[in-house]
């Protein structure tokens, strides 16, 4: 499956996908200039729906304790 249909299934961002397949977390092969990416890997691969939630959340936190300091 390609980056965009791996986004849709795993519920994250296509720039997310892109990501973790550049940093060695989601395997995936390249064919040419285009990555695939088999279901396999895509289940194997650790991720929460929330996660983008979550991630949001501490940044906001992080943010809200810098304005606090001040």
């Amino acid at each position: 499956m390609t980056p965009s249909e791996a986004a849709s299934y795993l519920r994250v961002s296509e720039e997310d996908v892109m990501a973790a397949i550049e940093a060695g977390d989601l395997k995936a092969r390249k064919l040419g200039s285009a990555f695939r990416i088999s279901k396999s890997a895509l289940d194997e691969f650790p991720v929460h729906p929330h996660n983008n939630a979550i991630e949001m959340i501490k940044r906001m936190m992080i943010l809200c304790f810098i304005f606090i300091d001040f």
